[in-house]
């Protein structure tokens, strides 16, 4: 997972009944393939492209530093197994230990 300035702006809820789960919403601070700086993305969107928001007061786009995380099981909260100074290291450590494709992106299946 890449860590990317951004600033949360609160949840999307959807009507009582709806079988969609909230959307955690967040405005990029950076440019990232798709969504220019400013965009609104949802948390979903960006874990699905390999990124994890951090708040842009602690992160400044002159920081380099990318994160292997994995997901805490019944939470929205990731844990930080290892950190590099390459996007690349990254992405060869979350190959070798968690399976991940070339984007540093794994599958994660879960029951009920």
């Amino acid at each position: 997972m890449t860590h990317i300035p951004a600033t949360y702006i609160g949840k999307q809820e959807w009507p009582v009944g709806c079988r969609y789960p909230s959307l955690l919403l967040y405005n990029l601070l950076v440019d990232i393939p798709g969504h220019p700086v400013g965009s609104t993305v949802s948390l979903q969107t960006l874990n699905s492209e390999g990124y994890h928001p951090v708040d842009g007061d602690i992160m400044t786009e002159k920081e380099h530093q990318f994160w292997v995380d994995i997901p805490q099981e019944g939470t929205d909260e990731y844990k930080n197994v290892a950190t590099f100074t390459t996007r690349k290291e990254a992405i060869q450590y979350a190959m070798k230990y968690f399976g991940a494709d070339s984007k540093g992106r794994i599958t994660i299946v879960s029951g009920a």
